[in-house]
């Protein structure tokens, strides 16, 4: 523009035209009035022989000293602009510049993902658009600024310098979120001296770094311009920021989706080793018919891989044979239920050409992308629990065989004095059916002569204890015979008594007798055992899949996350208790049975006792301790060694401790203590909680004790917690001391030996 305006007035030709104009106009101005002037000094001047020579020598110093003017003035106008451009130009060239830079640093700090990168390259652009020497960027982690790394002409320092608000510059811009400039850093007041002197700078630039949301993620600073900062490398760095703003922004969600995808990938890895590892059948198929998958008990039981069975069409044919029709159009209707169900007991074929009896429950996962629903099948093998109930029943018919066989009266009566259940040698014994008996008292049958008996029923149920060898004679279809009868209390699970169990025998013929109740009672006790046994096994039986059962609870929480209210939440928070509770008293049982039987094999290797054991139990007892208003605190000694041990059972160990610590610690804290001394590891969890009595402690490691017992005990439990820690630190060579004060509390310490 400012060329525009004077480039005609400046043009040389001009100037030259000009020039010779002026020089014209003063000739003619010189013709005209130079003999009027030059008369008014020299007399006769037209025959004055000087006169022309005075005439030319005053024109030429006239005309000399204008044009000389002229030309200068129009020399300094052009050097002046001439200057003035060039200014101009110098700072169009020095913006473009920037604006390259910071085009530039646009697309390579917004291709870059990496937090740190971003942060380097954002320093290194700094100190191209600047000029600066040195500097850093610090991001904002728990409240804090904190700088990891200083960048000094291009050489990278690791640093560890934090600053929380108000403390040094970054502090300063943390509580204002505004670009901080100083060139005397060592009398500025918001400069921290030390580390002025220690980086070595004498001016400072700080510039914070806003997100989209309006938070502040960090701050970059640069150091040391040799001419100093401006307002103008505020506002370039300001842009800056902008940019890495939006980098960062990106670098997070890609952070965030990373963590998605990898947590997404760990949910499927752990539902596939789920499925995998599930002890009993599991299936996996679609409403269209197709099987995606099957785990390894349903291959194993079955003896048909994936490959032989793709589609439930395929398992029909070969798992039920003949009734493959029928059972096909059962499962389909199943199938569209579209709810979870349980789908009943069957016979199936196995590749082995054995039959299993299998009890099919199923629960929809979701709908796929092609409309099917996705199923999940579960079978309970329930072949060994039909033949033990048949073998069952068949005790309970040998017993019933076995007391009607019985040539003593047995019989049971409540406290009415009624029978309710007599053996067959009522019919033999007496003149009428046993079913004449049932709900009648003894002197109603037997007027006149069951009254000592009545007596005897009434002393057992005041007393609530036996009454044995009560003697007296009976008419019965023989005759007078001599009975003896014991009478026992029968009771509930209360304890209240609900009736007489008793056993009358005809002594007329003791020895006979004697004998024949001595080989009942033999075959009796016998049973009882058989029963006991199958009972247990039974247990263990029904309890193996209703812990599994249990633990997929969490997962179809997770799959159902996006649909679940607030009453389903509820429900789940109260089954997934429930079942936490009871799979850790399982748990504890069979691991209790493991070891007390030897089958327990340890895999001893070093482990870091606070990294790799600790760190992640009071991670997952924080949120339990918290919800009871505990706090749990963790003190760390130095030069702690590692130790070799079985990981398993040491973590076993501090999972019962804590567990405990939280349990019988009505409020306080836990403190879980880690220390080195001397070639050992010491690790120590106490608590302010109840504690414990010093007879109490004489026992404490016993099975299935707890010193508050009964069933108004305060505290849930089966007492086998320490046990198992107590044969935990025996597998594994440690040494367990206890300390403990009635209503103050305990400390378990458990003594490691350090790896060599």
């Amino acid at each position: 523009m400012l060329f525009d305006k004077y480039k005609n007035y400046l043009n040389k030709k001009n100037v030259a035209f000009k020039v010779a104009i002026i020089y014209a106009v003063l000739g003619g101005l010189w013709i005209l009035s130079s003999d009027w002037i030059l008369g008014r000094f020299v007399e006769n001047l037209e025959q004055s022989v000087e006169f022309s020579i005075y005439k030319g020598i005053l024109f030429i110093l006239l005309t000399s000293f204008l044009i000389f003017g002229l030309i200068s003035f129009y020399i300094n106008r052009i050097n002046k602009y001439v200057e003035g451009r060039s200014i101009v130009e110098k700072e169009i060239q020095r913006k473009n510049v920037q604006l390259q830079v910071l085009n530039h640093a646009s697309r390579d700090i917004n291709s870059v993902l990496e937090i740190p990168e971003i942060m380097r390259k954002l320093v290194s652009y700094a100190f191209d658009l600047t000029g600066a020497t040195s500097g850093g960027a610090g991001m904002m982690q728990n409240g804090q600024m904190v700088f990891t790394e200083y960048n000094e002409n291009g050489r990278l320092l690791p640093i560890n310098i934090s600053f929380s608000e108000y403390a040094g510059v970054p502090g300063h811009v943390m509580s204002t979120r505004k670009a901080y400039l100083t060139n005397d850093a060592p009398n500025d007041p918001y400069v921290i001296q030390e580390i002025q002197k220690q980086l070595k700078f004498y001016s400072l630039l700080d510039v914070p770094i806003i997100d989209k949301n309006g938070r502040l993620a960090g701050c970059f600073e640069i150091h040391n311009k040799p001419e100093g900062f401006n307002s103008g490398d505020k506002e370039l760095l300001e842009s800056l920021a902008t940019i890495a703003a939006i980098a960062l922004e990106n670098a997070r969600i890609l952070e965030e989706y990373k963590e998605i995808q990898a947590a997404l990938k760990l949910s499927e890895e752990r539902f596939r080793l789920a499925l995998d590892r599930a002890p009993f059948p599991m299936a996996i198929s679609t409403s269209g018919g197709n099987i995606l998958r099957l785990n390894q008990a349903w291959t194993r039981i079955t003896g048909y891989a994936h490959e032989e069975i793709p589609t439930v069409k395929h398992w029909v044919e070969k798992a039920y044979g003949k009734d493959k029709d029928k059972m096909l159009e059962v499962i389909s209707s199943f199938y569209q239920k579209g709810q979870k169900t349980q789908d009943g007991e069957f016979v199936i074929n196995t590749k082995y050409g054995t039959s299993r009896v299998w009890s099919f429950n199923r629960a929809d996962l979701g709908t796929l992308p092609d409309g099917h629903t996705l199923i999940l099948t579960m079978a309970a093998d329930l072949t060994d629990i039909r033949n033990a109930e048949y073998k069952l029943r068949r005790h309970q018919e040998e017993q019933l065989e076995i007391f009607n066989a019985v040539p003593a009266l047995i019989f049971y009566k409540n406290l009415k004095n009624e029978f309710i259940w007599v053996n067959d040698t009522a019919e033999k014994w007496f003149s009428c059916r046993k079913e004449d008996l049932i709900n009648r008292p003894l002197p109603e049958v037997f007027p006149g002569e069951g009254e000592f008996y009545y007596e005897s029923d009434k002393k057992v149920i005041e007393t609530q204890r036996a009454v044995k060898d009560v003697v007296e004679q009976m008419t019965m279809r023989e005759g007078k015979r001599w009975i003896k009868v014991d009478k026992i209390p029968f009771k509930d699970e209360q304890g209240n008594i609900k009736g007489i169990i008793g056993i009358a025998s005809d002594i007329t013929s003791l020895k006979e007798t004697e004998e024949e109740l001595i080989r009942a009672k033999e075959k009796a006790q016998e049973a009882n055992r058989l029963k006991s046994e199958f009972l247990a096994q039974i247990s263990h039986e029904i309890r193996t899949p209703i812990n599994v059962i249990l633990s997929y609870v969490s997962l179809l929480k997770e799959e159902m996350q996006n649909s679940i209210n607030e009453l389903t939440d509820y429900s789940f928070n109260a089954i997934d208790n429930s079942g936490r509770r009871l799979i850790r008293t399982i748990d504890l049982i069979l691991n209790m049975s493991d070891v007390q039987a030897g089958r327990y094999e340890c895999l001893y290797e070093e482990l870091d006792l606070e990294k790799d054991v600790l760190r992640h139990i009071l991670h997952e007892f924080s949120s339990a301790a918290e919800s009871r208003g505990l706090r749990i605190r963790f003190n760390r000694g130095t030069a702690i060694p590692k130790v070799k041990v079985d990981s398993y059972t040491v973590g076993q160990i501090f999972i019962n401790l804590v567990d405990n610590a939280i349990k019988y610690t009505p409020k306080g804290e836990i403190a879980v203590s880690l220390w080195g001394k001397s070639g050992l590891v010491f690790a120590e969890v106490s608590d302010t909680g109840i504690g414990m009595s010093e007879e109490f402690m004489d026992r404490l490691f016993e099975p299935f004790l707890q010193e508050d017992t009964g069933y108004t005990r305060r505290f849930e439990g089966n007492g086998l917690g320490l046990a198992l820690v107590k044969k935990y630190c025996e597998l594994n060579n440690l040494e367990i001391h206890v300390r403990s004060s009635k209503g103050k509390g305990s400390a378990f310490t458990v003594i490691f030996r350090a790896a060599s």
